[in-house]
């Protein structure tokens, strides 16, 4: 049987961004659009590289970044 998606692995990883984007629709629409891209990049990473930890660490280290910048913006810089 013919497959819906000639390539189905890609399509998943497109489909999955596009739910993390859609996760953040309380965010403004560029943050949201980066959001996508960076799932789309770690998508194809997994997928090229069946590393899962990797991802885990970079994913823990960008949200790391964005809270230590909120707090130094809420606190009215250093």
């Amino acid at each position: 049987a013919d497959a819906p998606c000639a390539y189905a692995r890609q399509c998943v990883v497109v489909a999955a961004a596009a739910l993390v984007a859609a996760g953040h629709l309380y965010q403004p629409p560029a943050i949201m659009v980066s959001i996508g891209i960076l799932s789309l990049l770690k998508g194809w990473f997994f997928m090229a590289t069946g590393r899962y930890w990797a991802l885990v660490i970079a994913h823990a280290l960008y949200d790391s970044v964005q809270i230590v910048a909120a707090v130094v913006a809420i606190r009215g810089g250093m």
